[in-house]
């Protein structure tokens, strides 16, 4: 029987993308080529967005640069409720992933979770 490995689990959902020549910021949610289960996030946002009155930042596209780019990720973590975010650059544009709590498993099964709570 082979010795279980700790391992570690974590969830992430596609926030936007930055488009390089473009400065250009697409909401994930907007973007058909992401499955709508893997844009939950950028979604939860423009819903709170609409509901509370934020119109701009439920535009599918808008101008950005890549510190704005941040500060939109970061809202969707805040409204999300997501631990944080990464980025991952491509070519043509760099990706914002949203990420959740963290499961870690041990060698004898034994699982824990890794969550930053983020407060007002």
């Amino acid at each position: 029987m082979d010795e279980l490995k700790p391992w570690s689990r974590q969830t992430l959902n596609v926030c936007g993308a930055l488009g390089a020549a473009t400065g250009a910021w697409m909401w994930a949610w907007f973007n058909e080529g992401i499955l709508p289960e893997m844009s939950r996030d950028s979604e939860v946002l423009c819903d709170w967005a609409e509901a509370h009155g934020f119109s701009e930042l439920a535009e599918p596209v808008v101008e950005a640069d890549d510190q704005m780019a941040a500060v939109l990720a970061a809202f969707a973590v805040r409204v999300a409720g997501a631990t944080g975010f990464c980025r991952g650059a491509g070519g043509a544009s760099t990706s914002f992933i949203t990420c959740g709590p963290v499961t870690l498993t041990s060698q004898d099964g034994r699982t824990s979770i890794f969550a930053i709570e983020i407060s007002a």
